[in-house]
């Protein structure tokens, strides 16, 4: 009896190895069949091209097809003709075309001169052609899209955010509220090729502070010592919720700012970006950025924090044609 129980546990044991080593093969050569390179088709291709063309704003009527028959070659029955606008280069295309494609290890594009300024591009999967393509620049084309200018608004003079913002390549423009250190700021901004705009609210410095309840004399004095101090500011912005717009003396501020050359500007009359669901926020710039009616410069209001947020879109607009352009 105790040699049939042997038995039986001994015959248990082999087929729990078995079973165990069957596992183990059949996951292996799962991996095997995740890990191989497969080969990109032809539609595939075509849709990554497309999915490029797409993202730099170029538009469907600027792309052609033209049938063809090229000897040994059985998977290419048409080339692409593209023409493209002037201002977009075409090495930005053939990169982001090898981007797409770097999963596959046995794609690669390849690319030819000709006259004209005209690139032939072929685009290989293990070694067959699946896309070509003429890339050609047509100076008659334009990228329509809006101009997108930016103010940022509470940044402190100084931190990291303010320079981080001071640094990047655009022509931006920084919002300062008068004060002696933003005056500093205001005074040293224009090495880095950017703006400001002055704000006029409830939070100016006593050394700067427009007293509604003072005499005419003490406003005007005020109103001089701004426009003076920060005289190369591109425009001034009025909060419309500050105790100065809504005192009985802002229309004459608003008058004696003029007669210095300034008008006034309410913020209530620019895109505020001030939205605290990162949803909404982006939801809201997105809508702002393809809308064609009215300016076709969108000027925002934005802190450096919500910046960070739409900053994706931000580069998605920029790839597309959208110009980044002064707030004047």
């Amino acid at each position: 009896m105790n040699y049939k129980l042997t038995y039986y546990l001994i015959g248990i044991a082999v087929a729990l190895l078995i079973v165990n080593l069957s596992v183990d093969l059949f996951s292996n050569n799962n991996d095997e069949k995740d890990n191989a390179v497969g080969e990109y088709s032809v539609r595939a291709i075509d849709s990554v091209f497309s999915a490029v063309l797409e993202s730099h704003g170029i538009e469907e009527s600027w792309v052609s097809k033209k049938k063809l028959k090229i000897s040994g070659e059985d998977s290419v029955r048409y080339k692409i003709i593209v023409r493209l606008p002037e201002d977009l280069p075409i090495p930005l295309i053939l990169r982001d075309l090898e981007y797409a494609i770097e999963n596959d290890i046995t794609s690669f594009v390849s690319e030819e001169k000709k006259i004209f300024g005209e690139t032939e591009l072929r685009v290989y999967s293990n070694e067959k052609l699946k896309l070509l393509a003429d890339i050609v620049p047509d100076s008659k084309l334009k990228r329509e899209q809006n101009n997108l200018a930016f103010v940022f608004y509470e940044l402190e003079p100084g931190d990291s955010e303010f320079t981080e913002i001071l640094n990047m390549p655009y022509r931006f423009a920084v919002g300062f509220i008068p004060s002696e250190e933003s005056k500093s700021a205001a005074d040293s901004i224009k090495k880095y090729d950017k703006d400001y705009v002055v704000i006029l609210n409830d939070d100016i410095s006593s050394d700067y502070r427009i007293k509604t309840r003072s005499h005419k004399k003490v406003i005007d004095n005020a109103i001089n010592k701004i426009v003076t101090d920060f005289s190369k500011s591109i425009f001034y912005l009025i909060d419309v919720k500050s105790k100065l717009y809504n005192s009985p003396v802002y229309n004459y501020v608003e008058e004696r700012f003029k007669k210095r050359g300034v008008k006034l500007k309410r913020i209530s009359d620019f895109i505020l970006l001030d939205d605290e669901d990162k949803n909404e926020l982006l939801s809201r710039f997105k809508y702002y950025c393809e809308d064609k009616s009215g300016a076709r410069t969108k000027i925002f209001l934005i802190t450096s924090d919500n910046f960070w947020v739409i900053k994706s879109e931000f580069d998605k607009y920029r790839k597309k044609g959208y110009r980044i352009v002064p707030a004047i």
